[in-house]
């Protein structure tokens, strides 16, 4: 994805238009730590997402499955009624083996594509 000094308007934009219509509640899950978070937590002010699970303050890095079950097990979410998006295919994989529904980024035209067809 973008390196972080920057940031997908347009995938941001599309996140939030079937955010609204779908009325989806969007949750950040970042490998990052307490440096690079404040900087990236401005550059997504306007996402609009309900919180951030972040590997530093769970002591635990994405792929590992412990990272999303984790994450499941506190928000309650049926893992049926997720979609996870990452760049990452070790992550995406780790994701779907937990079967949880998964998009991999590659750019912003398929990205957009996957996840307008979950919803029609």
């Amino acid at each position: 994805m973008e390196t972080i000094r920057e940031v997908n308007v347009e995938l941001i934009d599309q996140l939030l238009k079937l955010r609204h219509s779908e009325q989806l509640k969007l949750f950040l899950l970042s490998n990052t730590n307490p440096i690079h978070w404040s900087h990236i937590k401005e550059l997504l002010r306007d996402l609009e997402y309900e919180t951030a699970w972040l590997s530093f303050e769970h002591n635990i890095l994405k792929p590992d499955a412990q990272f999303f079950t984790r994450f499941l097990n506190v928000t309650n979410f049926d893992v049926a009624s997720c979609i996870f998006l990452d760049d990452n295919l070790r992550n995406i994989n780790t994701a779907a083996s937990l079967g949880v529904r998964s998009i991999q980024y590659i750019g912003n035209p398929q990205t957009i594509s996957e996840l307008k067809s979950c919803y029609i």
